[in-house]
């Protein structure tokens, strides 16, 4: 699992919509709404929709070996794309060897990967972790968990 997901990383450094693809076909990613995933996986989605200039366009629930998860593809305004990953254990196995920060995002402790230009960031939120993929930098990280903590309690 870990090389395919280094394989994802890769591709969506050039092309997110192409890694999106390998990734939802390599773990049978089924489309999914936000009311099904509730049905499904026992929580509400998290969502960046309508935050930021960002909308959700696509919605999947994959069969990973590590766990059921869901995957949220992203389009900001201006064009760029950002990937959500929610799912039950954390994964570091993810980022493979590539160096990362642990720091404190709106009082969360996140951990922070460079990926080409972006970043990608974990952490836990409330019982299931998330994962953020495509993130310009570590203001925009913190604002996301901040937008998150506020769903989450709100």
């Amino acid at each position: 699992m870990a090389a395919n997901f280094d394989i994802y990383l890769a591709k969506f450094a050039v092309d997110p919509e192409q890694a999106h693809q390998a990734l939802v076909a390599t773990y049978d990613g089924q489309p999914v709404t936000p009311d099904e995933v509730e049905k499904r996986f026992g929580y509400q989605p998290l969502s960046l929709e309508g935050r930021a200039g960002v909308t959700v366009e696509e919605m999947y629930a994959l069969d990973m070996p590590c766990c059921q998860c869901t995957l949220s593809v992203c389009r900001r305004s201006d064009g760029g794309v950002m990937t959500v990953l929610e799912h039950l254990e954390p994964q570091p196995i993810w980022f493979g060897s590539r160096s990362r920060i642990e720091c404190l995002c709106d009082g969360v402790p996140t951990s922070v990967v460079q990926l080409n230009g972006k970043l990608a960031a974990s952490w836990r939120q409330d019982k299931r972790h998330i994962t953020i993929i495509g993130v310009r930098d570590l203001e925009e990280v913190t604002r996301i968990v901040a937008d998150f903590n506020q769903q989450s309690n709100g």
